[in-house]
């Protein structure tokens, strides 16, 4: 935990160097909410990468608002979250889906109606054409082998070493 713990100041010394104070505040208070590892169960807990509302968005402890300022914008924030999902899901899910619904369409119709046409009429023509290719190999191909084989079967080598 001491290496983790060096490597986390690293970062934000790192980070600090490149950002405004308030950012690079924020970077260490992310870093330094999931840095402990030494309440980890198991290898890595997905509890340990979890932040809160009032972990990101947090007013410093020298200025104070009111009370309920932060409690309606947690409010507002979660209910925005999830009604913009919820409207993005909207917008994405429903032409996805029926561009899907094209898509399958088509595809089983060109299976049905094109591609198993296609082979039911391959099978019911190979039997005549294996019948042709069968002849051709008998009358062409296995004599021109037999001759040229019975032409090499007198010559004999014989393996010497020096």
């Amino acid at each position: 935990s001491h290496l983790v713990n060096e490597k986390a100041e690293l970062l934000v010394c790192l980070l600090s160097n490149t950002l405004a104070s308030a950012e690079s505040s924020l970077i260490y208070l992310i870093i330094s909410k999931i840095s402990p590892l030494e309440n980890l169960s198991g290898p890595i807990s997905s509890s340990f990468f979890q932040l809160e509302f009032s972990d990101i968005l947090a007013e410093p402890s020298s200025f104070r608002s009111f009370d309920r300022v932060w409690t309606w914008s947690d409010i507002v924030f979660e209910s925005s979250r999830l009604w913009c999902y919820r409207i993005i899901s909207l917008l994405c899910a429903v032409p996805v889906s029926l561009f899907s619904g094209f898509l399958f369409a088509c595809l089983g119709c060109l299976h049905i109606w094109c591609v198993m046409p296609c082979i039911q009429l391959c099978t019911m023509a190979m039997p005549p054409i294996r019948t042709l290719w069968a002849s051709c190999l008998d009358v062409v191909v296995a004599p021109l082998f037999t001759s040229l084989g019975r032409c090499c079967s007198a010559i004999y080598l014989t393996v010497t070493q020096k």
